[in-house]
């Protein structure tokens, strides 16, 4: 797109993003025609360049590196657009109404896949090869979907709680086996900022969504009230060695007002562990493993806090909850985000 250019300005870029304040902190980077890097991570939106080809890249909440060839002249206003490359995802109704409990779906089972009702407490919406999940009343545990298959049993806990009106739907593909894990699992687009550290977790981002987790873990408890999605930023910030006492702060929060999530203390014990406060840190991980875990990471990483735990002080306790997960480990499969289980039919 070509203008008239304003003095000393050829070049002018437009980041569409829900990070970064609206993409007005979203780093981007500038080649010239050999590839040359000329602006490094800058913030700048307008520039006078010489007259050729660039390409201008960056990441946004895609996960992915979003980059245009674009070519620049002297005398002319270019302006570009950066925006994310989503998937397709089906929107949910606008009617609460067409969300069904799991007894009043029409399951036309062509896949040889069906959902069992076992003690739910969320509604479906079936939109194309998507179930679309939500959950609107308080929660009292973590929502886990139960799926048959050829007499083969799945469980899938969903990141979806009851809070703003954001944080209430996942889509859930009617395909088995992706790539992803037994069950294919997307926090919805509507939840921006939690879909795109999803996003960049799944691609292996992680150092580009620190970037941002501080910002959406204050956001996603205090204005959105989104648990589960505060959930992956406070992961991101511990794996990346960014928890600090601010987010500690936040973290304690997350888990003292939802309980029913065990992720948020298990980073919280993580964390205290590494301090120095083992007391506290065992007394969370004790608690945490009692309770269906969202996030395989996390369950994983409270397997082997306990496993390597520092001293023979909590011995006892660390052995029973060594137990509790013990149990479970056999079933999970590993390389979904959130925490499957399989079981094979008799």
């Amino acid at each position: 797109m070509n203008e008239i250019a304003p003095k000393n300005v050829n070049l002018n870029i437009r980041v569409k993003s829900k990070f970064n304040f609206g993409g007005r902190d979203t780093k981007i980077d500038i080649r010239d025609s050999e590839l040359i890097l000329i602006e490094k991570l800058t913030t700048r939106r307008e520039f006078n360049l010489p007259p050729g080809l660039y390409e201008i890249s960056t990441f946004l909440g895609d996960g992915k590196r979003t980059s245009q060839v674009v070519e620049v002249f002297e005398s002319q206003l270019t302006v570009i657009n950066l925006e994310p490359d989503l998937d397709y995802q089906p929107a949910p109704p606008k009617d609460n109404s067409q969300f069904k409990k799991i007894e009043e779906l029409n399951q036309d089972n062509q896949l040889g896949l069906t959902i069992l009702d076992e003690d739910t407490d969320f509604t479906i919406y079936s939109a194309e090869s998507y179930w679309i999940v939500q959950h609107k009343d308080a929660m009292q545990k973590m929502p886990v979907i139960t799926l048959e298959k050829n007499g083969s049993y799945i469980q899938a806990s969903l990141p979806i709680s009851q809070g703003h009106r954001y944080s209430v739907t996942c889509h859930v593909k009617q395909v088995l086996n992706s790539k992803y894990g037994h069950v294919e699992i997307n926090i919805s687009q509507s939840r921006a900022m939690a879909f795109g550290l999803e996003c960049m977790l799944k691609s292996g981002q992680i150092i580009k969504a620190a970037e941002v987790a501080s910002n959406a873990l204050e956001a996603l408890i205090e204005k959105y009230t989104d648990p589960t999605g505060a959930t992956l930023a406070a992961l991101i910030l511990y794996k990346t060695r960014r928890l600090d006492d601010t987010s500690k702060k936040m973290l304690i929060n997350l888990a003292r007002n939802h309980d029913w999530l065990p992720d948020a203390k298990i980073i919280l014990a993580l964390y205290l562990a590494h301090t120095g406060d083992l007391d506290k840190s065992m007394k969370l991980a004790c608690e945490a493993s009692k309770k269906r875990i969202l996030l395989t990471e996390s369950f994983s990483l409270l397997f082997d806090l306990l496993r390597y735990w520092p001293d023979t002080e909590h011995n006892e306790k660390r052995n029973e909850a060594l137990a509790r997960l013990a149990q479970i480990a056999p079933l999970v499969v590993w390389r979904s985000m959130y925490l499957t289980t399989t079981v094979n039919g008799d």
